[in-house]
């Protein structure tokens, strides 16, 4: 028997030589006896599930680009997360000397530094990729130096079972760590000019040096890179290695696959699957059918209402994802036992079941919604307590005064019992149109080398005082570049970006998270009784709509209908635009809308009549 995977690495004599110019390689790739058992016919079968990937995102590159989609990986309950991800660095890749780029290499040992000193990181084991040997070099002595500065963190890097790797395409192959920090190193140069020659990725089969190295991560891949994919001329060359690595910057950049594959039966699926999800929406939740990026799919995945980067519940259906199980075994136990071990909580529902008893079939998955929700809700307030004050571990937080939980003494034949009622107390609020202000922040001229040090992030956290007082709800990275500006600094690096968090952390503010995307607002802002949408159309420096948070969305859906009264869905979310104060919609606007549309339904405050129009929820005192 002979097991191997012809598209990673065979063998090759790259290290044959003692000396090596990765820009005139004149080396192939040696046959190995796998690719000659191939070409004999021999009888092959395939292994088609994958075990490293604990989020579905690590390996769905390599699974479209270079497996055709064959694999069958499975999503994880945090799937709704993005855990590869790219840090573009400051630097050039100097090309006619050392062959490195030392701006890469500096982030990433300051990302390893960062890990090392962060208590929740510090335990998850590290490699670093290089792209040449140049830059492993330079990355293994800038550590080096490290260590002799810190004995601890040389403990901390060089001891246990796993200990930090830096490696680059040629000699990583087999190797596995929680998370990858892969260090690009091509790229433009001291003159902004980008050569398409990367060494041994472009020769024939170089494209598996890349299939390996972006799957070597467990829990999460960083990307350093001065090069995106737009830079890549594909009209230059005829490279698949070139052709594969731009897809692959364009996977990182957008974090999302081109033509991403998608099950086509979800367009067509009627009958259990649409009732169940119209339950869902009617009881107050989102939810997404067809999770996950191969074929294998989870039919509908509930969203976490307290974390909408995470789904509360899977439910699964006797379907299509279930027919395609050649057997019993990977059904009924491989499936379930991979899912529950990615975090997942599931639940079948069986199409005989449904139809013997519907009604019971939808009582038992509301109910188990409704627990999963309270057990949802108390991890929320262990972790963030200070977001719903009074709120105890038997009541929920009240987003909006609409219903109040009370527990009343009543006399009873036994003595004195506690019973809960709930009073329905809807509050009309007056939802209103405002001025964005933006903060009038003095520029202070800082350079990079002291903007990142100790001694100025009282002044730094000072500035994002003023502009959090000025312009909260703002999103977190809308936060960052502003007081990066305010410093007169036009580009983040990792190390700018991580002294501005620091001195986030000094500053009276709170931090809200939307579906991935943080907010910053003031401390005696209450998201949950924010009225307010702001019209920036006069400002300098616009927001984008990605940088509107749910409430101020939903806000402006209130304030179209409090103005016009009922619409329906789409008369409703292009007043909303006009609303928001915009002449044309567009579909990212369409989008906008509409989120402030579910948010408004999920709270309450938006319902619809009996002619299936949209109106304000009434008051009802």
């Amino acid at each position: 028997m002979i097991a191997g995977d012809p598209n990673q690495m065979p063998p090759t004599s790259f290290f044959a030589g003692n000396t090596i110019d990765e820009d005139n390689l004149d080396i192939e790739d040696l046959d190995s006896i796998l690719d000659d058992c191939l070409a004999l016919g021999m009888p092959s079968a395939y292994l088609h599930w994958h075990y490293r990937s604990r989020h579905e995102s690590l390996i769905a590159f390599s699974n479209q680009e270079f497996y055709e989609n064959s694999m069958l990986t499975f999503p994880s309950v945090n799937d709704r997360e993005k855990r590869v991800s790219l840090i573009k660095a400051d630097g050039y890749f100097d090309r006619g000397k050392s062959r490195v780029n030392e701006g890469e290499a500096k982030a990433i040992v300051a990302e390893i530094r960062r890990r090392y000193e962060e208590p929740k990181l510090k335990n998850q084991t590290i490699g670093v990729i290089t792209f040449n040997i140049s830059q492993q070099t330079l990355i293994e002595d800038l550590l080096q130096e490290e260590y002799q500065k810190d004995a601890a963190f040389d403990r901390w890097a060089n001891a246990g079972e796993e200990t930090m790797f830096v490696k680059n395409l040629e000699n990583v192959q087999g190797d596995e760590r929680d998370v990858i920090l892969f260090s690009i190193a091509f790229g433009p140069d001291a003159d902004g000019k980008v050569s398409l020659n990367f060494g041994p990725l472009n020769k024939d089969g170089g494209w598996k040096r890349l299939n390996v190295a972006v799957s070597r991560a467990r829990l999460e891949m960083v990307v350093f890179t001065t090069m995106t994919a737009d830079m890549i001329d594909l009209r230059r060359t005829k490279s698949k290695g070139v052709e594969s690595l731009k897809n692959f910057l364009e996977f990182v950049e957008k974090g999302r696959l081109q033509g991403e594959y998608v099950e086509t039966r979800v367009q067509k699926e009627q009958g259990i699957m649409e009732h169940i999800c119209q339950a869902i929406i009617d009881d107050g939740y989102e939810y997404q059918k067809a999770v996950g990026h191969s074929k294998f799919k989870v039919d509908i995945a509930v969203i976490n209402p307290c974390n909408p980067e995470e789904y509360l519940l899977c439910i699964m259906l006797d379907g299509e994802s279930y027919r395609q199980s050649s057997n019993i075994k990977d059904r009924e136990v491989a499936q379930i036992s991979v899912l529950k071990g990615l975090g997942w909580e599931l639940h079948r529902i069986w199409t005989m079941d449904w139809w013997d008893n519907r009604e019971k079939e939808l009582s038992k998955l509301m109910e188990l919604l409704n627990e999963k929700k309270k057990a949802a809700h108390q991890i929320y307030l262990e972790q963030y307590p200070n977001d719903s004050p009074g709120a105890d571990s038997n009541s929920f937080v009240i987003q909006n005064p609409i219903s109040v939980a009370m527990d009343v003494k009543v006399a009873s034949g036994k003595g004195e019992i506690t019973q809960t009622f709930v009073q329905v107390n809807h509050v009309e609020l007056d939802y209103h149109i405002e001025e964005y202000i933006s903060a009038d922040v003095e520029i202070t001229d800082l350079s990079t080398a002291d903007y990142v040090k100790k001694e100025n992030q009282v002044l730094i956290a000072d500035k994002i005082q003023q502009i959090v007082d000025a312009e909260a709800p703002i999103m977190y990275d809308r936060l960052m570049k502003k007081t990066l500006r305010a410093f007169n600094i036009a580009r983040a690096s990792t190390q700018t970006l991580e002294a501005t968090d620091k001195a986030l952390k000094k500053v009276s503010a709170r931090i809200n998270k939307q579906a991935g995307v943080k907010f910053c607002w003031r401390k005696d802002q209450d998201p949950n009784q924010y009225i307010v949408y702001r019209n920036d159309i006069n400002c300098d420096y616009r927001r984008s709509v990605d940088e509107i948070c749910q409430q101020e969305l939903k806000n402006a859906v209130c304030i179209t209908l409090k103005e016009q009264g009922a619409l329906d869905k789409d008369g409703l979310l292009k007043a909303a635009i006009r609303t928001m104060g915009y002449a044309r919609s567009s579909t990212a606007l369409l989008a906008a809308a509409e989120r402030g549309l579910k948010y408004g339904r999920k709270i309450g405050e938006i319902v619809q009549d009996e002619d299936k129009q949209f109106v304000l929820r009434k008051s009802d005192m």
